[in-house]
């Protein structure tokens, strides 16, 4: 609904020429922000949408309160996402190689694109944090790919930091001696102190184990879904964890996802064929939805 009323608005202002946009309160009549208004919806149709965001950008500053201008932002950029989406795919991709110096240079083409788009800055300002210590990680060794999933996920989420952080200290933990790992830890924690305040893994645990003691304790506390959310961050530092392939199963059985449960349990029979257990379980989830079916 909300895109509708907005082509509507479009449609009527750049195919009339009508560009003096009504204002979202009193406070916004005045000539400056009208002036703002029409050279934005103006370039806007012009489809110059670096400049669009530009002067809308302006008409926020002036009033923080302008809907109209924050939608229209959200559009245009949509509309110059279609344009830099390759770039960024490229950007990802040279991220997921592990060529960090070089995805350095691709996110300021990128910024290029639209230089007002905060999740660009956040690229740059990470991928030459990351490039500062690792310039080109060779992903070889399960160390060195370790690290490099939670660079990517450090480069590319905007809040949530927990997995990279579990990323570079299970890195640690795979290589001591290997100082870049360290460095990449005190790097997030710098940007992100509450990692390490509130971090409760003991000394004397390793980063997977906690996380799979946690994870149980989740689910003996009936926290079904924040226990799903640990057992998978697990699976992502060891993707071929039997136990806890086993436990998600078990999560997902207490959520009836099924489906989910049994893809899981089979994943973890596959590597561990010999589990009697878990052709118990499987046996008993058949059955469960033959009668079901009945």
């Amino acid at each position: 609904m909300k895109s509708l009323k907005i082509f509507l608005i479009i449609s009527l202002l750049c195919g009339n020429g009508l560009l003096s946009a009504q204002t979202d309160s009193s406070t916004d009549d005045t000539d400056q922000v009208k002036s703002h208004y029409d050279k934005a919806f103006q370039y806007y149709c012009e489809k110059n949408y670096h400049k669009a965001i530009d002067y809308w950008n302006m008409v926020i500053k002036l009033d923080a309160n302008q809907i109209t201008a924050k939608n229209m932002i959200k559009e245009a950029r949509l509309k110059l996402g279609k344009t830099s989406s390759s770039l960024k795919n490229k950007l990802l991709a040279l991220i997921k190689k592990g060529k960090y110096s070089q995805a350095k240079l691709k996110v300021e083409e990128l910024l290029a694109t639209d230089s007002s788009n905060p999740l660009y800055w956040q690229y740059q300002k990470r991928t030459k944090s990351v490039a500062a210590i690792i310039e080109t990680n060779s992903l070889k060794g399960k160390a060195n790919i370790i690290a490099g999933k939670g660079i990517l996920d450090y480069i590319t989420e905007k809040d949530d930091l927990d997995f990279a952080y579990d990323a570079f200290r299970y890195a640690h933990e795979l290589s001591p001696k290997t100082k870049r790992f360290l460095r990449l830890i005190e790097m997030i924690e710098k940007e992100k102190p509450s990692l390490k305040l509130n971090a409760t893994k003991p000394a004397n645990v390793g980063i997977v184990e906690h996380k799979k003691n946690v994870g149980l304790r989740q689910i003996y506390d009936s926290k079904y879904y924040l226990a799903v959310k640990i057992l998978k961050s697990v699976l992502r530092l060891e993707p071929n964890d039997v136990l806890t392939l086993k436990r998600l199963g078990s999560t997902y059985i207490q959520l009836k996802n099924y489906k989910q449960a049994e893809r899981t349990w089979k994943k973890a029979l596959k590597l561990s064929p010999k589990d009697e257990q878990l052709k118990k379980y499987l046996a008993a989830l058949a059955q469960m939805k033959t009668k079901k079916n009945r």
